[in-house]
C-alpha cells in the first residue's frame, strides 16, 4: 500500500445539472472551473474551458488534502455520454470533431461503434505541474482512469474512447488500462499538434485492480456526488465488488469477525 495515498482524496461528481442546489456540488464545480482554466490557459491563453458537457458528464477528481481546511484540486478528467448529450441537444466532444478526422480514424470508429454502441468519451484531462509521479510517488492519472473504469462499469458501459495529446505523450497513461489500436493519429481542431485516437474495448482488469490495491486507502474512501435517482450501484459497493471481490455480506462478516 502506498503511504503517500493519505494526503489525497478521490471524488466523483456526476450529472451536475441535476444537483445544482447542493452547496457541496456548487463548490466542487467552481473548483473544476478555476483549476482547468488556470491549467489550460498556460498553453492557450485564449481558451475557455467551461462547456455544456461539464453539466451532464462525470468528473473524476483528486484533491490534495494536506491542508484539511483548504483542499486543493490537483487532477481532473471527465467522461461524457452520447445518450445524455442527446437529451440536451448536444454532441459528445469526440462526435463533434469526428467529421474533420482523417478517414482512417472515421473508419476505425465506425467499426468500433458497431461492436460497442455504448461508449464513454473521456477527455479534458488536467494535472497540476507539481503533482507528477516523480514528485508524489503516485500515478495520479492512472488512478483517475481506474475511477473511470469503476464508474462506467456500474453504469453498464464496457469501453471508452478519447484523443490523447502526444505533445505530452499522453497515450502512455492508457497502456496499462486496456488494449487499443495504434497509429490512429489526427490533428486536434482546438489543440494543434498530433493526437492519438484511443478506443479501449477491453480493460486490463488485473492492472486496474493492482492500481487500486496499491492505493486501497484512496479507493476505500472515494467520495461521490451523484443524483439520488441515477439507478446504479453506490460507489463503495462497486469498489468492493469490482476491485476487491467482496460482496456486501462478505464485507460485513469481515468487519464483525
Amino acid at each position: 500500500m502506498n503511504k503517500s495515498s493519505g494526503r489525497f482524496r478521490l471524488v466523483i461528481l456526476d450529472y451536475v445539472i441535476n444537483q445544482m442546489m447542493n452547496p457541496a456540488v456548487q463548490k466542487i464545480l467552481n473548483d473544476i472551473i478555476v483549476f482547468k482554466q488556470s491549467n489550460f490557459e498556460r498553453s492557450r491563453p485564449d481558451y475557455v474551458t467551461l462547456d455544456k458537457q461539464d453539466m451532464v458528464g462525470t468528473h473524476y477528481l483528486i484533491y490534495d488534502i494536506s491542508d484539511v481546511f483548504q483542499p486543493k484540486l490537483v487532477v481532473a478528467i471527465r467522461s461524457t455520454y452520447e445518450a445524455r448529450a442527446k437529451e440536451y441537444q448536444l454532441k459528445t466532444p469526440f462526435l463533434d470533431m469526428l467529421p474533420g478526422l482523417p478517414e482512417k480514424c472515421q473508419m476505425a470508429y465506425a467499426d468500433f461503434k458497431k461492436l460497442h454502441p455504448m461508449v464513454a468519451d473521456c477527455g479534458a484531462l488536467a494535472i497540476e505541474n507539481n503533482y507528477s509521479f516523480h514528485k508524489t510517488g503516485l500515478k495520479l492519472i492512472h488512478i483517475c482512469y481506474a475511477m473511470i473504469y469503476i464508474h462506467i462499469t456500474r453504469m453498464g458501459y464496457t469501453s471508452i474512447l478519447g484523443g490523447t495529446n502526444e505533445r505530452f505523450r499522453s497515450s502512455r497513461w492508457l497502456e496499462d488500462i486496456g488494449s487499443y489500436t495504434r497509429g490512429l493519429e489526427f490533428d486536434h481542431p482546438v489543440w494543434p499538434g498530433t493526437h492519438l485516437l484511443i478506443m479501449i474495448e477491453k480493460f486490463n482488469v488485473p492492472s486496474i485492480k493492482s492500481i487500486c490495491t496499491e492505493n486501497e486507502v484512496l479507493f476505500r474512501n472515494i467520495q461521490e456526488f451523484v443524483p439520488n435517482d441515477v439507478g446504479y450501484q453506490k460507489i463503495h459497493s462497486a469498489v468492493d465488488e469490482l476491485i476487491f471481490n467482496e460482496t456486501a455480506e462478505e464485507k460485513h462478516l469481515k468487519l464483525v469477525s
